[in-house]
């Protein structure tokens, strides 16, 4: 019997049922998994996240977001539409926001603690926080990392933030030498996100190289409209429909999902993709 199981520690299933991104990915998501995220500024994956979030805290998942762009109150405030009783989620160490934004705003604006439900912290517009995170990540390692700080969803709003303030070299280092088997070893899952056209091809096709499952939000215009796109485009040992999924903000906040696969040549996806023909 696992060493778990005979100390009556709960044992995690081995599959994790992702709000709204598992209707794409039926095989689910696995605990401590890392995922990626590659979205246009006007997609939909703020919104998703949101509603993804909330539906996963009302499953009774242990939830955290971490913002980079947006204050926590502007969160709570977005979060709030979903009937969550957000106060009583956060005593009971359900729900936890790490506030990376406030600090980086550098006006004299109180934010949240800095801390990650697993006990990371830091400020990541100073030199010294790749060290210190390093640092932190040997000693969490080196003790064991607690019961109740495993078994969470960790989702990113965007990760590109990272890129502002480091080298790629230092951040693909950073997270595939310490950040992904942390992650693993705590058995965390996470959402990275990527704005596409912030940082080099080069960077992208090594971060999407080390992690589990890519998954793309994009957007076009069609006939004077802005239409919003998902598809899982690649996973690891899993079998998925990579084919550009219709999605929907509703009016109360919630994502919709067409439940019928688009056709390539109903809106030209494959010409949206190779980009506009060369003249000859």
């Amino acid at each position: 019997m696992p060493a778990r199981e005979r100390s009556g520690a709960s044992v995690l299933p081995k599959i994790l049922a992702l709000p709204v991104l598992s209707e794409l990915v039926l095989d689910g998501f696995a605990y401590g998994g890392n995922y990626l995220v590659e979205f246009d500024s006007d997609s939909l994956w703020y919104e998703t996240s949101l509603f993804m979030v909330a539906r996963a805290l009302g499953l009774g998942m242990k939830t955290e977001y971490h913002t980079f762009m947006h204050m926590p109150s502007h969160l709570r405030q977005s979060l709030a539409r979903f009937d969550l009783d957000l106060k009583s989620l956060e005593e009971k160490h359900l729900f936890n926001i790490v506030d990376t934004y406030t600090g980086l705003t550098g006006l004299p604006i109180r934010g949240e603690p800095r801390l990650t439900a697993s006990g990371l912290s830091g400020e990541i517009h100073k030199s010294s926080y790749l060290s210190e995170l390093t640092a932190q990540i040997v000693k969490l390692t080196e003790r064991g990392v607690p019961e109740d700080a495993k078994g969470w969803l960790h989702v990113d709003d965007n990760t590109s933030i990272f890129n502002r303030y480091f080298s790629e070299r230092e951040i693909l280092e950073m997270f595939q030498t310490k950040v992904f088997p942390f992650f693993k070893l705590a058995e965390i899952t996470t959402i990275h996100a990527q704005l596409v056209g912030a940082v080099s091809d080069s960077f992208l096709k090594q971060f999407e190289a080390q992690c589990d499952g890519v998954i793309d939000f994009k957007s076009r215009e069609e006939e004077g409209d802005i239409e919003r796109y998902v598809r899982p485009r690649a996973f690891r040992e899993k079998v998925c429909d990579s084919r550009w999924r219709h999605l929907h903000l509703l009016d109360n906040g919630k994502i919709a999902l067409d439940s019928r696969p688009l056709k390539d040549d109903q809106l030209g996806i494959r010409g949206w993709l190779r980009g506009p023909k060369k003249k000859k």
